[in-house]
Order: C-alpha cells, then sequence, then structure tokens
C-alpha cells in the first residue's frame, strides 16, 4: 500500500509560553486539522509572555497582565533585573504563583487536548524542564493523561553534543535528530498516526529504551 502524504507543521514566536502556545493552536484546529500535536515544553515556558515595542524590541511588560506596571513573572528576573546570583523559585511550585503559573498553563494545554481529541486526533506535551521535571509532571499530571506526555532526561540539558554551545542548552543538530528519533518510537508504538502504518525503526527503537532509562534514573 501507497504512504499516505504527510505534512508537519512548526509553530512558533520568540518569548511565547505554554499557554499562548496552546491557546494559538486551539484557534487554528478548524484550519489546522492536525491528526496530532506535539507540544515541546521547556521549563523557561512558565514565564510570562514578553511585550513587543516598537521595531521588535522586547518590552519589560506582560500584555496580559498590564496592571503589574512594568514586572514579569520570570524565573530569571532575580538575577537579571536585581542583580541575585540565583534566579527565583518558581518552578519549584511551592508558592501560590508558582502553582498557579503550572495550574494556569496545565489548563490551557488541558483545553486544546480536549479539543483535539473530539477531532479524532492526538495530544502530545513533550517535557523538558530540567531537574524540576518531577514538579512539573505533578502539576501538569492533574490536568493531562500520562499518555499525552513524555520526557526527556535531564542529560539533553548537560551533554555538550546535545547542546548548542556550553552556554546555549538549546539542541544542537544531533540533538534534534535524537529528539525525532524518540518521538518516532514513541509514536509508533503508542499508535498515535495509525494510519500512517508506521515501521519499527531499530535505531529510533534504541534511542527510545535509552532515553527511557535515562527518565527512570
Amino acid at each position: 500500500s501507497s504512504t499516505p502524504p504527510t505534512e508537519c507543521l512548526h509553530l512558533g514566536v520568540p518569548s511565547w509560553h505554554l499557554v499562548a502556545e496552546a491557546n494559538y493552536v486551539l484557534k487554528q484546529l478548524h484550519l489546522l486539522h492536525p491528526d496530532m500535536v506535539v507540544q515541546v515544553a521547556i521549563n523557561n515556558d512558565l514565564n510570562d509572555i514578553a511585550g513587543i515595542r516598537g521595531f521588535s524590541g522586547r518590552a519589560s511588560f506582560s500584555p496580559a497582565f498590564r496592571s503589574r506596571g512594568s514586572g514579569m513573572i520570570h524565573q530569571r528576573w532575580p538575577i537579571n533585573r536585581l542583580g541575585f546570583k540565583t534566579p527565583g523559585f518558581l518552578l519549584l511550585g511551592m508558592d501560590f504563583q508558582s502553582a498557579h503559573q503550572y495550574r494556569q498553563a496545565g489548563a490551557a494545554m488541558q483545553r486544546l487536548a480536549r479539543a483535539q481529541k473530539a477531532s479524532a486526533g492526538n495530544y502530545l506535551l513533550l517535557l523538558n524542564w530540567f531537574r524540576n521535571q518531577p514538579v512539573a509532571l505533578q502539576f501538569f499530571g492533574e490536568f493531562l493523561d500520562n499518555d499525552q506526555m513524555l520526557q526527556l532526561p535531564v542529560v539533553f540539558a548537560e551533554l555538550e553534543r546535545l547542546r548548542v554551545s556550553p552556554r546555549d542548552a538549546h539542541w544542537s543538530a544531533e540533538g534534534h535528530e535524537e529528539v525525532a528519533r524518540y518521538l518516532y518510537a514513541a509514536i509508533q508504538q503508542r499508535g498515535c498516526l495509525s494510519m500512517l502504518e508506521l515501521k519499527i525503526l531499530p535505531r529510533a527503537a534504541h534511542v527510545f529504551e535509552g532515553i527511557q532509562k535515562e527518565v527512570q534514573a
């Protein structure tokens, strides 16, 4: 049988956070009609979304909360604005504001996941939350099922070959390839795109098994 045509769209805007991402795709579902939505989350996606000034300069306020003036909820605010040597406690989920940010993001992702399911599609959150992964799983698990979440291990932030540079934790070309294989194996094993009859790729399966061991460790 011939393989049906496939299309993969990458959607994102600098400074978006989890709520903005989920809300944008939710509003575009009737145009996109995706069989699957994969939302990639990194731990700075819990920050407030920044506004943009003239000439595309980033503002120091959040358009969603103009009443705060020039203050934004941001994990690196103590470093960037106050001169401290350590970030804030946003990712720990121990205070009201931190828990609120987590649950606000979880609720937005839940709305998207439910709408996608109602359209006979699948939703998957790829969680790259570094050492605070257990906290994110606890909060996001209030809104998403286990089979709607997939974890990346801390090693993705620490291995030099997977990073752009020692100072930049964004994925290198090799890092992107590893994530692609990981996602392929997860989608294949979970039957998320059954209409494609995806075959088992040994290298992807090997990457999946290795990453799962790292996650469990």
